[in-house]
């Protein structure tokens, strides 16, 4: 998958043949849209650091409950 260099982009939209207006409406365009996929991908990021802290809690918690109910089931046996 191909990367976008935004700069690059930005950058040459302000270097085009367009008037000024255009091409820096253009260019603060495209900065908007670079902050935003930046901020949502950093955000997705941390989302999902936050559901493999909740998955490993859960199968922490599950193994304990495990062995908490082998260590019952042989106290019973005994």
């Amino acid at each position: 998958m191909a990367t976008l260099d935004y700069d690059k982009i930005i950058n040459g939209i302000r270097k085009a043949l367009y008037g000024y207006e255009v091409r820096e409406y253009l260019a603060q365009s495209m900065e908007w849209t670079k902050a935003f996929v930046t901020q949502s991908v950093e955000q997705i990021k941390d989302y999902l650091r936050q559901a493999e802290a909740a998955r490993d809690a859960a199968k922490a918690s599950a193994d304990k409950s495990a062995t908490s109910a082998t260590e019952s089931a042989n106290s019973a046996a005994e």
